[in-house]
């Protein structure tokens, strides 16, 4: 990640559309193989990292931007693929899971959830939400699986 949002010339807007293109062509070819139920989700708000927060405002911005051109392409190419699966394969299911969403609920509720700060870095128990500088801790991969098992098992997912 760090050579993608440190100052590259690269079209966020652009890039982001071609990998989520590609997503879904692959996506596709699941169904057209005999897959039935997928799931995809969106990303994180990784800027909230100790790395991103340490940076230039300058990078951290541009990385926010990154999730966020991301983010809007799944959901409005979700759309569209949804809507042609549909016609395609009546049977099929097809779910976008909302991990921004999710994570942002925890951060800003995070006493709810036992984390006691998005900064610290600990063993990635309830003490702090991040293992390393980039990656979550156990129990917050814990309390996001939650939040995806039940949005699987609300939409008859699995």
């Amino acid at each position: 990640i760090d050579t993608f949002y440190k100052k590259s010339n690269v079209n966020i807007e652009k890039r982001a559309n071609l990998i989520v293109n590609r997503y879904f062509e692959l996506v596709g070819r699941l169904y057209d193989n005999g897959a039935r139920k997928v799931f995809l989700f969106n990303l994180n708000p990784q800027q909230l990292a100790p790395r991103l927060r340490a940076a230039p405002k300058e990078d951290r911005d541009r990385f926010a931007e990154w999730v966020g051109q991301y983010n809007e392409q799944m959901r409005d190419q979700g759309q569209e693929f949804r809507k042609k699966l549909r016609r395609k394969y009546p049977d099929a299911k097809f779910l976008i899971f909302d991990n921004h969403a999710a994570w942002k609920t925890v951060v800003e509720n995070r006493d709810e959830y036992c984390f006691k700060s998005v900064k610290v870095i600990g063993d990635g128990g309830c003490d702090s939400i991040w293992a390393n500088d980039f990656h979550p801790g156990f129990e917050m991969q814990r309390v996001i699986t939650e939040k995806l098992a039940e949005k699987l098992f609300y939409n008859e997912l699995f």
